[in-house]
């Protein structure tokens, strides 16, 4: 399999990555091929993956296992990553997975934990939900730095918003800023579920 397979025609993943080297994120309406998608959801179901809040799992698993399409898109990212940013050596060591049922809110509105980064991203392998980044002073004025979302007026409006679907990616990048960042309310009659690469060494300094 080839990268050009993994990525939907037109996706522009370079400019994707290189996009959030400036603005400290970025989103993608469709980052990866639908099909990649399905098949790597069969992969992490067939091995036990396919479950939230699977956590801190090494992806050097994703070859071992044989799963194929699992590990030619993290392949694929790195790969990438290493022409935007040479400087950073194995970038996406580790990968989570979130399952969020339909009517739930994906997340609070929150920062990543200072030791992620400096990338974190997430793909959506299945059904529908907006992804959210929010200004600075979003969290200011909330002593744990998290804002519940209800679903109502309550919300704050964001800064910037995608309707994730099927192949759908964004990227956090905190070299210089961790930006607010939600996942708003499943309006899928599936599940939406979400594999996220990242690493935990980083030493963010504001």
């Amino acid at each position: 399999m080839k990268m050009k397979n993994v990525f939907a025609p037109d996706s522009e993943p370079y400019r994707f990555l290189r996009d959030a080297q400036r603005e400290s994120y970025s989103m993608s309406r469709q980052l990866v091929h639908p099909a990649i998608c399905k098949n790597i959801i069969q992969e992490l179901e067939a091995h036990n993956f396919l479950e939230d809040m699977v956590e801190l799992e090494n992806t050097d698993q994703l070859r071992d296992l044989g799963m194929t399409h699992s590990h030619m898109l993290h392949a694929s990212l790195v790969g990438m990553l290493a022409h935007v940013e040479p400087e950073t050596t194995d970038p996406l060591p580790q990968f989570s997975v979130r399952v969020f049922e339909p009517g739930e809110h994906s997340t609070t509105i929150h920062r990543n934990h200072p030791s992620i980064g400096p990338w974190a991203i997430g793909i959506t392998l299945e059904g529908k939900a907006p992804f959210n980044v929010y200004r600075q002073d979003q969290l200011s004025n909330y002593p744990d730095h998290v804002l519940p979302l209800y679903g109502d007026l309550r919300d704050p409006i964001p800064e910037e918003t995608l309707d994730t679907s099927t192949g759908s990616a964004w990227t956090l990048y905190t070299r210089h800023e961790r930006i607010p960042h939600s996942g708003g309310l499943v309006s899928s009659d599936e599940s939406r579920k979400l594999l996220i690469f990242y690493d935990t060494s980083s030493i963010y300094t504001p």
